[in-house]
Parts: C-alpha cells; structure tokens; sequence
C-alpha cells in the first residue's frame, strides 16, 4: 500500500512540475504533505479521576500549538488519527481538574497511549485535604465511614474527634459546631442543596443516614459559591456513584437496628441509583444521677426511614441529574433530667428535590440547577398543670426554593465563574398562626488559578435580601510550595461573611421559656487562616493557626417579662473572638496507620457586658488519637481516644461542664463467598463506661456496642 501511495505522489508531483514551472516553491510544501500521508501515527488513551477511577467523560484533548484535538467519550476513551510523525505536546483538560501536559513522539505507523489520571481541584490528598476551598478542609471517604462503624452523621463526626458535637444523649437532637462557631452558623448540603431549617438555621445530623454517603468534606470556612449566611462552615456530603449494589444490616444496643439496600446501575446512557433505609432504637438507658442512685433515661426511642432516589442522563457534552430525598422521623423528646418531659414526641418530615442541568462547549460550561424542600415538624408537647398534663400540640412547616446558575471559563491557567442565584424561605407556624418569607437574589465572581507551584482562589458574592438589604461577602486562598523543598507547602486563607437570625430568633419562640427578638441584627464573621503542611513518604503533618471574629453575635440571655417572669431572649453582644491552633498528623503503613489532631483554641467574649469571658459549651482544647493495625490484609483493629476539655454553661464562668475522656474500639473483617464480598464491623464506644454529658443536664449514654454486616452484590 505504501509503494501504491509513493508511485502515485511521484506521479504527481512530475505533472505539476512539467505544468507549473514557476510555483516551484508551492510544489515543494505540496509534495510534503502528500508524501506524509503515509507517515503518520495514532494517539489513544482515556481519562479518569484520580480518586475514584471513575472515567471522565467530555474532557478536552489538545496536541499544543495545532488544531488537532478530540473530546473522550462516555467511557473517558478518545483517539485521534492520522497524526504526522514528531514530538508534540498533549494537553489533557477537564471543568473542575487540574490540566495534564504529556509529551509524546510519533513514529511512521505507530501508536502511543496515554491514561490520563487528573486531580480534581477540590481534592488533593484522600481522607485528609481537600484543596481549592480553604486551607484546613477535611475529606472523609466512605471507607472511614464504613470503617467507623457508625449509623448516622452525627456519630460519625462525633468519632472523628476535631469537630465539636452538640449531643443530648440518646434520641435527641445532635449539631455541629466547627471552630467555636454556633450551630445555627454552620450549613449542612447534601448533593448541593442546603438541609439547614430556615426556621431554626440548624440541622440534626441524626437525621442523616451514612448508608449511601460517597464522601463527607468539613469546611471551617464558608463556600461562597454554594451559598452565604453561614460565617460558622460548612459540611458538604455527597451520595454514592450509580453502579453501587449492596445490603447491610445492624443491632446494637438500647434496642438499635438497622436495615438498608442500595441498588444502581446503568442502561446506556442513562443510570438509576436508589438507596432505602430504616433504623430504630428503643433509646432508653440507665445513667448515674448527681446523687449516685442509677436512673433509666426514658421517652428516648427514635424510629427513621429514608429514601434516596438518584437519576442521570450523559450524551455528549450534555449532562442531567435528578434526585429525590426523603427523611422521616419520629422520636421521644425526653427533656432535661431536672424537667423530664415523660409525654412530647418530635414528628419531622424532609423531602427534597434536586435537578442540576450542565452544558460543556470545548473548555467551557454552563450549570444551571433547581432545589426544592420542605420540611414539616410535628411538636406533640405537655404542659404538666394542675395535677394534669395538657396536650400544647404545634406544627412547623419550611419551604425554600433555589434556582442556580453559573458559567464557568477554564484555561491553562485555571477557571472562572460568574453565577446568580435566587433562593425564597417561606416557614409557617400554627402555634403563631403567623407566615414569614425571606427573598434572596445573589451575584457572585470566581476565579482560580495555578502557576507552577502556586495555588490562588477568590470569590466576591453580593446578596440582596428582602429583608436585611445588600451584603458584600468575599474570600481569597493562596496556596504556595517551593520548588526547592519537597513535600512543603505555605497556605494563607481569609474569609468575610454573615449570618442572618433565624425565623424563630426574630419572630416567635421555640417554647413557653422563650421568647423572640424582631430586632436581631445580622451577625458578621472574618476568618484568617495561616498553615504549613509537609508531605513524604507515607507521613502527612500540617498546623494551622486561624482567628475568627464574629460581630453582633447572637448569644440567648435570661430576661424578664412585665409580670416577673423569668424567659431567654435572644440578644446581639457587641464581639466575640476565638483564636486557635489545630495541629494534625497521619502515618499510612503496613500494618499500622497512625492518626493524631488537637485543636487549642481561646474562644472568649468581647462584648460589654461579660468582656473577655470564655463563650459558652466551647472547649479551650480537643484532641483524638486513631490507631489502625491491619492484619492479613482483610481483617483490621483500631483504638481511638477522645479528648475534650470543660465547657462553661453560663456567660459569668461561673458553671461548666467538667472534661471528657474516652475510648472506642472498633473490628472490621472483609471476606468473599464466590463473586460475593461481605464486610462486618464491629465497634465498642465508651469502653470505659464512663458517665459524662456534653450539654448540662442532659446524660450521654454509658458503654455501648453496635454489628455492621455489609453484603456488595456483583454488578
């Protein structure tokens, strides 16, 4: 074929020399190209995440300096033919990855491969960093979840140790506070859309199931470009892939179970992914009161049922998702040990819908998205007097609606975003018989960028809202590691936002002890971030100095009606100032994984009335210690020590909760029976038994156990 092709090029270019004399130049290049038909090669491969595996489907694949180039397809493959013989340079780009650069040699005929692993611009390190968002964000993969043993999320951020939970013990509510923020402060997403109830500004995280949760990433600052109001952080979790099939079940004790099925799959170039699951406790338990006498904890039953429902749709450069979500949940309310309420029950319903639209158009994109969720709180509470107790029931319904836009620019030096975004709270209230709504319209710019071994991201967001007026929020991340020392990196990260009261702060209370304050102005937070991290061989260590500042924040204090009687309202305090030094380090070996964290931090109140007081439920240090020993490779131990200083319980210092010490195990086997993988853990919290609670009052359950048995079907 080739001595045709030759024989046929000389022929060529003797007619055009023979007719054409004096474009002698002309027939020279001609004769070059038709003589390099025959010397050309192929340049195939595929591109993939380099965390998940999973293949990337749309990204760009440019030969440098020429027109040559080609998308990869549903698979991540892509091939481009008839390439001259040289060298060239490969660009490999993807929206939201770090481009890659190959260099390559063509030969006459032959071919070469590329697999293109990228690295997302948000994750760089599993299970410890996740980069581009700030520089102290944590990344939890679901084999720590699975690891831990643990049924909801609260549990399981509890376990990690460098997160402060709020928990009343047993079926009460659980929440977060990250760095001394309130928990009100801190938004909760899950797949993009905020759970937080507007009504309150808080989530439960007991009502957050883990049997479908891909990832979990901890955010000490806000993300601007999901949304504001929320000076406090924000906690990110995402749900599992579509090819995931897999039952699970477990018990453990005060009456605990759990059920779950996860089902996905793919047909072309649609997938469906759907998760159920159902989890129960009779709650109730024994705790040793003030006066040494042993008490059963009672009205402390919860009973749970969710439902995940996932939908994608990939062609082309065109990707659409749909989810749905469901959470139900009813439980005791059991009050305080001093006022036990033997009688209320909390009823809540959460259902959410989630559409997300994308458009790629070489290395650009479009993101257009639609939220929807409402949720109804059922509040069945007595009123013990006379002798009898009254029935005082009331319900509680938040509906919010999102919409979302962005287009998003990316090159060779990073991205940029310009979005809007539009979002209307409506809550209702029959104890009030009274219906307020919240409009907001936002206008936010993005960009980052990465030159060699720096790292740089800033955000503008401006918010118009109908009921506070225009507020600017902004953030900036620098990111930088010398080329000259290996494995260190310098960070610096600032960030301004706010938080707008609560419905329940400014217009009705939560209960008869309560009361509103419609005069609530919006707390202002800046937080300053300055870290060093070092990277080598298996060992990971960073420390991270940040101060917070938080104005006109929002603390409850006791009051008084006009006829004497004594209610909690809540106030703005002029400043509150945490300062603080987190410090982390990781070693992965074999057989033995170490992990360590500590958090020192000087949370005090710089407001008037109780100025340089410790601010309330926030300890001065928090520590946790995990230590892993594998063995055979399919069957793992690990210890964990958790530590967390007093807590003052009142704003004069004058009453706090004393320190807590603790200790969990935990045992994970894998093993398979034919195409069958099966995995149990089983996990011991509270060895020692110890008796503690983290809010006054309000006692923690003793030692406690749970059996996890996870069963993954062949695809």
């Amino acid at each position: 074929m080739q001595n045709i092709v030759s024989s046929y090029s000389r022929c060529i270019f003797k007619r055009l020399i023979m007719s054409f004399g004096k474009n002698l130049p002309f027939i020279i290049i001609l004769m070059f190209c038709v003589s390099s038909l025959h010397a050309a090669g192929v340049i195939q491969g595929s591109v993939s995440d380099s965390q998940t595996g999973e293949p990337l489907s749309g990204a760009q694949i440019q030969i440098t300096g020429t027109l040559w180039g080609t998308v990869s397809d549903e698979s991540g493959g892509f091939n481009l033919d008839n390439i001259p013989a040289g060298r060239y340079d490969i660009e490999i780009s993807f929206l939201g990855y770090f481009p890659e650069s190959r260099a390559v040699i063509i030969t006459n005929g032959g071919s070469v491969n590329i697999h293109a692993e990228l690295k997302s611009y948000f994750i760089e390190l599993p299970q410890v960093t996740v980069e581009g968002q700030g520089i102290n964000v944590k990344l939890y993969t679901k084999n720590d979840i699975i690891r831990s043993g643990a049924g909801n999320l609260s549990n399981f951020l509890m376990q990690s140790g460098d997160i402060q939970i709020l928990d009343r013990g047993g079926a009460s509510e659980s929440k977060i506070i990250i760095r001394g923020a309130n928990s009100n402060q801190v938004s909760v997403y899950l797949d993009g859309f905020r759970l937080n109830d507007p009504r309150t500004g808080e989530v439960d995280l007991k009502n957050v199931p883990l049997s479908n949760v891909e990832k979990i990433i901890v955010n000490p600052n806000s993300d601007l470009s999901k949304g504001s109001s929320s000076l406090g952080g924000a906690v990110e979790i995402y749900t599992s892939g579509n090819s995931e099939k897999s039952l699970s079940c477990g018990t453990g004790s005060y009456g605990y179970k759990q059920y779950t099925m996860n089902f996905g799959d793919a047909y072309g170039k649609h997938s469906l992914f759907i998760s159920l699951n159902r989890s129960e406790s009779e709650g109730n338990f024994i705790y040793t009161a003030s006066d040494e006498i042993e008490k059963e904890r009672i009205n402390d039953d919860y009973d749970s049922h969710n439902l995940f429902m996932k939908y994608s749709y990939k062609t082309g450069s065109n990707i659409f998702d749909a989810g749905y979500h469901h959470q139900a949940s009813e439980r005791g309310s059991p009050g305080g040990i001093e006022n036990p309420f033997l009688k209320d029950r909390i009823i809540r319903r959460l259902d959410g819908i989630n559409m997300n639209f994308k458009k790629i158009i070489d290395k650009n994109a479009a993101d257009l998205a639609f939220r929807y969720f409402e949720t109804d709180t059922d509040n069945e509470s007595y009123i013990f007097f006379g002798g009898i107790y009254n029935y005082n029931p009331s319900r509680h319904r938040s509906q919010v609606w999102e919409i979302k836009s962005d287009l998003i620019r990316s090159d060779r030096m990073g991205s940029e975003t310009l979005g809007i975004f539009a979002r209307r709270d409506r809550v209702t209230s029959t104890a009030y018989e009274q219906t307020e709504i919240r409009d907001d319209i936002a206008f936010y710019a993005q960009r980052k960028l990465k030159y060699r071994n720096l790292h740089l991201s800033t955000i503008v967001r401006s918010d118009f809202y109908s009921d506070a007026g225009n507020i600017v929020s902004s953030a900036a991340s620098l990111r930088y590691s010398p080329f000259l020392i290996k494995g260190i990196s310098v960070y610096t990260d600032y960030s301004r936002d706010f938080n707008l009261p609560t419905f329940n702060q400014l217009f009705w209370a939560e209960n008869v002890f309560s009361a509103p304050n419609p005069d609530l102005q919006p707390e202002r937070g800046e937080t300053y971030d300055f870290g060093l991290e070092w990277k080598g061989s298996g060992i990971y260590a960073k420390s991270v100095y940040f101060v917070r500042r938080i104005e006109d924040i929002i603390i409850w204090r006791q009051s008084y009606t006009s006829a004497g009687r004594r209610q909690w309202k809540p106030f703005n305090s002029d400043l509150a100032l945490i300062k603080g030094l987190e410090l982390f380090m990781q070693y992965e070996g074999k057989p033995v994984t170490l992990s360590a964290s500590a958090t020192l931090s000087d949370p005090r109140n710089k407001g008037k009335t109780y100025y340089n007081n410790y601010l309330t439920f926030k300890p001065q240090i928090q520590t946790s210690e995990f230590v892993t020993f594998t063995i055979l490779s399919n069957l793992s131990f690990t210890i964990n020590h958790r530590y967390m200083s007093k807590r003052y319980i009142l704003e004069t210092n004058t009453k706090y909760e004393p320190a807590v010490s603790l200790f969990d195990a935990s045992a994970a086997h894998e093993f398979s029976v034919d195409n069958y993988e099966f995995k149990t853990v089983f996990r011991i919290e509270n060895i020692t038994d110890k008796s503690y609670s983290i809010i006054s009052d309000y006692p923690m359950p003793g030692r406690n156990y749970n059996l996890m048995l996870i069963l993954n079907l062949p695809n």
